[in-house]
C-alpha cells in the first residue's frame, strides 16, 4: 500500500487549473438551464468526461502500469460495448451509428469522468489550490441557493408558475425546471460543497446555506429528496465519531433501507395496476430480454436518451409513438428508467458485465475515499455513492448528466479535503490499491 502525497505549491494566487475547475463546475451546475439556451450544451457532460478520460489514458502511458480495478472496469466496458453493437445488428432497432456511439458515451460517462478526474488530480496536485476553488464556488452557489429558497417560500403561498403538482394539499416546488428532480440534483451538489466548507472552517454562514438547501429539497415533496436529507444528516453526525467507518456492508445497509422506505413509490411506478410509462419500460425490457436473449436489442434502442433523440424503431413496435409523453414529438417519459434499459439493451450477458463495472466503480470510491479517508472524504464519498445508487432505483440517474456534476463537485471536495492543511495529521490518508 502506497500513500499519496498531496503537498501543493505555495502560492497566493489562483492558477489556470483552478480557474478551469471553477468555470467547468459552474457550467455543469447550470447545465440544465444552459442547454435550453444553446443546444450544444446538451453535450457538455460528455465532452468533459471524454477530456478527462484522456488524462486517464495519459496516466497509464506514463506509469506503464494499470491497477487491477481499472483493468476490470475497462474490460467490462469493452464487453458491454461489444454486446451493444452486436445487439443492434440483430434487432435493427437503431438506424444511426452516430447515436449508437452517443449512447455508449452516455452510458459510461460517469465512469470515464471518475477515472479521468482521479488521475488528473494526481498529476496536477501540486499545482492546485482547491481551498480557494471550493471557497469561490461556495460563495457563488450560496447566492443561487438563497434565491431558490426565496422562491420556494413564495411558491408555498402563491402560485407563481414554479410548481410541478400538488401533494398533501401543497404545491410541490420545481423552480424553473420541468421536474422537481432537477432542483433536487442541484441541491445535492450544494450539500456536498457546503458540508465540505463547514468541516474545513466551522462556518455558521455555510451551515445556514446547508439548511436552506435542505429546505428547498423539502418543498419538492419528493421521497427521494427526503431520503437524501436523512442520509446527509446521518452521515454528518456519524463522521464526528472518531472510530466511524462506513464499510461496504454499511453501504449495503443504507441501500437496503432506502429500498425499503421507497418501495411504495417504486411499486407505484413499476408494478401498479394502472399502466405507467415506467411500467411499460419494465414490460418492454422483459420482452426484449427474452426475444434477443442473451444479448439484448443493442445501443440506442430502448430506454436511453439516444433512443429518444433518434427515435428507436422498437418504440414503434411497442406502440410508444401513439402514447402521451412517449411519442417522437413528446418525450417526457422516454428516458425515466435505468435498469430496465440495461436489461433490455444488453440482455443477460451485457447486464452482468455492467454490474461488475458498477461494483468495481463503487468499490474503488469507497476504498480510496471513505474507508480510509478523513471526515471530508468519508462524507462526500459516502453521500455521492448513496445518492447515485439510490436515485438509480427510481430513475435514469446513472445515465443522466446530473451524475457528472455530482461526481465533479464530489472529487473537487474530496481532493480539497486531502490537501495537507485540511487533512488529519497534515497528510492524506488515502491509499492506492496497488
Amino acid at each position: 500500500m502506497q500513500s499519496i502525497n498531496t503537498q501543493p505549491e505555495k502560492s497566493t494566487g489562483i492558477s489556470l487549473n483552478d480557474l478551469l475547475l471553477i468555470f467547468t463546475a459552474l457550467l455543469l451546475f447550470f447545465q440544465t438551464s444552459l442547454q435550453d439556451i444553446w443546444t450544444p450544451f446538451n453535450y457538455l457532460d460528455e465532452l468533459v468526461s471524454l477530456v478527462f478520460f484522456m488524462w486517464f489514458l495519459r496516466a497509464i502511458f506514463i506509469k506503464k502500469h494499470i491497477l487491477k480495478t481499472d483493468f476490470i472496469i475497462l474490460i467490462g466496458m469493452f464487453f458491454v460495448t461489444f454486446i451493444g453493437f452486436v445487439g443492434d445488428e440483430f434487432s435493427g432497432g437503431q438506424s444511426s451509428r452516430l447515436y449508437e456511439l452517443v449512447d455508449f458515451v452516455s452510458l459510461f460517462r460517469f465512469i470515464l469522468l471518475y477515472l479521468g478526474m482521479r488521475e488528473w488530480f494526481e498529476l496536477n496536485k501540486n499545482k492546485l489550490h482547491l481551498y480557494k476553488v471550493v471557497n469561490v464556488l461556495s460563495v457563488i452557489i450560496s447566492v443561487y441557493v438563497f434565491i431558490v429558497f426565496f422562491f420556494s417560500i413564495i411558491n408555498l403561498f402563491k402560485d407563481i408558475g414554479m410548481s410541478y403538482d400538488v401533494r398533501f394539499g401543497v404545491r410541490s416546488f420545481s423552480f424553473i425546471f420541468d421536474a422537481p428532480g432537477l432542483i433536487i440534483n442541484q441541491m445535492t451538489y450544494s450539500i456536498i460543497l457546503f458540508s465540505t466548507v463547514m468541516m474545513m472552517k466551522k462556518s455558521g454562514y455555510y451551515f445556514m446555506n446547508l439548511v436552506l438547501s435542505f429546505f428547498v429539497i423539502t418543498t419538492t415533496f419528493r421521497f427521494r429528496g427526503y431520503i437524501l436529507i436523512i442520509t446527509a444528516i446521518l452521515l454528518l453526525f456519524l463522521i464526528q465519531l472518531k472510530k466511524f467507518r462506513l464499510s461496504k456492508s454499511g453501504l449495503i445497509g443504507f441501500a437496503v433501507l432506502a429500498l425499503i422506505f421507497s418501495w411504495k413509490q417504486i411499486e407505484h411506478y413499476f408494478f401498479s395496476v394502472s399502466v405507467t410509462p415506467r411500467q411499460r419500460f419494465v414490460t418492454g425490457a422483459v420482452q426484449l430480454f427474452r426475444q434477443y436473449f442473451p444479448i439484448g436489442s443493442g445501443f440506442a434502442t430502448f430506454g436511453s436518451s439516444a433512443a429518444a433523440q433518434k427515435y428507436s424503431l422498437i418504440y414503434y413496435k411497442f406502440g410508444f409513438d401513439s402514447l402521451y409523453g412517449m411519442s417522437p414529438n413528446q418525450q417526457l417519459f422516454l428516458n425515466d428508467n435505468f435498469f430496465p434499459m440495461i436489461f433490455g439493451q444488453f440482455g443477460l450477458l451485457g447486464a452482468l458485465a455492467f454490474f461488475i463495472v458498477l461494483i468495481e466503480y463503487v468499490d474503488d470510491i469507497m476504498k480510496r475515499y471513505s474507508l480510509k479517508g478523513n471526515k471530508i472524504t468519508k462524507f462526500v464519498a459516502s453521500f455521492w455513492v448513496t445518492d447515485a445508487l439510490m436515485s438509480s432505483l427510481q430513475s435514469s440517474y446513472l445515465s443522466h448528466y446530473s451524475l457528472i456534476a455530482l461526481s465533479f463537485f464530489g472529487l473537487i471536495c474530496i481532493y480539497c479535503g486531502v490537501q495537507p492543511e485540511f487533512s488529519e495529521n497534515g497528510h492524506c490518508k488515502i491509499k492506492e490499491n496497488i
